[in-house]
């Protein structure tokens, strides 16, 4: 869909309980934004946010350093822990 990172999306489900995993790779610091607005917006508009979600990849983010904010403020907004 976007030429800048690479997205696999998978929605599992067993038992009537569902999981939904996202396994990305942002290639570089730069595209954070883009890619973390890309996922709240394509996938996040798909599912049901009161699943489970897994958010799993290479985001090329420091959440421990001021590079790392984007992602923190994305976990922050939806409740996700790391």
């Amino acid at each position: 869909i976007d030429d800048s990172f690479e997205i696999i999306y998978l929605k599992l489900s067993i038992n009537k309980k569902v999981c939904h995993f996202i396994c990305g790779y942002n290639p570089h610091t730069k595209y954070a934004k883009d890619f973390l607005d890309h996922i709240e917006s394509f996938y996040f508009s798909k599912i049901n946010l009161a699943e489970n979600i897994f958010i799993i990849g290479d985001f090329n983010q420091d959440l421990l350093s001021k590079r790392g904010h984007l992602s923190n403020q994305f976990m922050l907004k939806f409740s996700f822990l790391n």
